[in-house]
């Protein structure tokens, strides 16, 4: 992916904002940290990559710790 393709995809409908992009081995050939304001920007993301590169994506959603043991101490 070029610098331009992330700018691009930077100023699409859901404004998700590129942190990083690691090559990795293994399973996954990319891993792209991406802050966006929520799943449905996520979506909008992922189909607007795979429309750009032809490349399918997966998408994790990731919580700070934190946040998480908050989550699940109210249960």
């Amino acid at each position: 992916m070029s610098a331009d393709r992330n700018l691009k995809l930077n100023l699409t409908k859901g404004k998700p904002i590129f942190k990083e992009m690691y090559a990795i081995l293994g399973d996954y050939d990319l891993i792209l940290t991406v802050d966006a304001p929520n799943v449905d920007a996520i979506v909008i993301i992922s189909v607007d990559l795979h429309m750009m590169t032809g490349i399918h994506f997966s998408s994790f959603p990731a919580l700070p710790v934190d946040y998480f043991d908050s989550l699940i101490s109210k249960k």
